[in-house]
């Protein structure tokens, strides 16, 4: 699919399910923070992003196709994560 189609499927038939939540200043640098204490780098920093507003905005389910490392990050919240 072309980023057009993706943005026109997205718009049309996805967006209105969700509320968008971001990360205010603080909660940033303390997850950059975290990531670094961590070893965490490149992509999981992305999965710490998405784990971290799933728990501030207490996500009653998380979905990806890589459950196992989404759990090993977030094993508190593993009863949550599954596969879409």
């Amino acid at each position: 699919m072309s980023p057009a189609q993706v943005w026109h499927m997205l718009q049309g038939s996805v967006l209105s399910w969700f509320e968008v939540e971001t990360l205010n200043r603080k909660e940033y640098i303390d997850l950059i923070k975290e990531c670094a204490a961590q070893g965490w780098a490149g992509g999981r920093i992305y999965d710490a992003i998405h784990i971290h507003l799933a728990r501030k905005t207490q996500c009653s389910r998380m979905y990806t196709f890589n459950v196992p490392h989404f759990r090993q990050m977030a094993p508190d919240l593993a009863d949550r994560i599954m596969a879409p």
